[in-house]
């Protein structure tokens, strides 16, 4: 019964182990996932303030030189946000990527923990079953051994009634 017990800890304790460990790898997950959307937000932010600054610069070469900058600024707007949408995409696309690990993570942590409480609930069942032989077989001997031992008796009785 002791070993039943401790058996019974380990499993727990590893399992414990595991739910840890999965929940260590999907914190990991999550910060990474945040690490890289706040480096994408501040990579967006300075292409922004780069591209503010851009204007600004544009403005004072237009009142010099207008027909030829409108053409420039046109074509600049255009590959801005250009670039804003593939930035935008790479974002989505990471997001994606990262919130799709994550479940992933969570998916095979959870299939983890549902083949350690099938496997638990084997184990039990097994050693119940063990237990439960091993008293029949006990029973058996015992019920065997009382009889041989009323023969026993029954023919001393005969034999001191003989004498």
């Amino acid at each position: 019964m002791q070993y039943l017990k401790l058996l019974e800890e380990k499993v727990v304790e590893k399992f414990n182990e595991e739910a840890k460990f999965r929940k260590e790898t999907e914190k990991r997950s999550v910060l990474l996932i945040e690490e890289r959307f706040s480096y994408l937000m501040n990579e967006l932010v300075k292409e922004r303030k780069n591209r503010n600054e851009s204007m600004d610069n544009f403005q004072k070469i237009i009142e010099n030189d207008i027909p030829k900058i409108t053409e420039g600024l046109k074509e600049e707007q255009n590959e801005m946000i250009e670039m804003d949408n593939m930035l935008n995409k790479k974002i989505t696309d990471e997001t994606q990527r990262l919130v799709s690990t994550v479940m992933n993570e969570k998916k095979a942590r959870e299939e983890t923990e549902e083949a350690l409480l099938e496997m638990l609930k084997a184990m039990i069942n097994a050693m119940k079953n063990q237990l439960e032989t091993e008293r029949k077989e006990r029973q058996t001997t015992q019920e065997y051994l009382i009889g041989l031992l009323d023969d026993m008796c029954n023919k001393i009785v005969k034999a001191n009634d003989i004498i």
